[in-house]
């Protein structure tokens, strides 16, 4: 049975018509979706008043992103509970020779919640690993407890460009890690 070029025709057109209401084909939209927080933990869940644990964030991105020479944000906000240890935030090497140091931007709010956003470059991806995970890189950085709360709730996310964030406003994580507090 032979197929007409109208019936062809019509039926690539419908095709073609179908990969664009569906999404066939690569990219996304913006391209946030290339980015993202795929987990969140802390090394101790359950901490006293006055100590601290190393919180891990990883993140993945597109690996064509850093060939490309583009950057991503990423937010980690800390409840009223927790404070961020100053310098302590490093992004994982292969070895821990290989640990790179990075600086977030600390929002302190009026609440006693931290906001603490980060800008990644070319040079921080290329040196970025995560030798136990399956994420393509690991942020780490100490937080200390500094009240008492059956669930000091942390939260991250990242994107192509900063996660949006302020004081008092609803925050929308990728992941999100709960630490006790006695």
């Amino acid at each position: 049975m032979a197929i007409s070029r109208t019936t062809l025709s019509l039926w690539v057109c419908s095709l073609a018509f179908a990969c664009l209401l569906g999404g066939c084909g690569g990219g996304g939209s913006s391209g946030s979706g290339d980015v993202s927080v795929v987990d969140l933990s802390a090394d101790t869940r359950v901490l006293s008043v006055g100590s601290g644990t190393v919180v891990a964030v990883d993140i993945t991105f597109d690996a064509d992103r850093v060939t490309g020479g583009e950057t991503f944000h990423a937010v980690v906000r800390l409840p009223s509970e927790l404070r961020y240890l100053a310098s302590s935030a490093e992004i994982d090497g292969f070895t821990s020779v290989d640990d790179n140091s990075v600086s977030p931007i600390i929002s302190n709010c009026a609440s006693g919640e931290q906001f603490l956003a980060f800008d990644f470059s070319r040079n921080d991806l290329l040196r970025a690993a995560n030798p136990s995970g399956d994420a393509d890189m690991r942020l780490n950085m100490t937080v200390n407890a500094v009240a008492l709360s059956a669930g000091a709730v942390l939260e991250a996310a990242a994107e192509e460009d900063l996660p949006p964030y302020a004081c008092g406003q609803p925050f929308t994580p990728d992941e999100t890690e709960s630490i006790q507090i006695q």
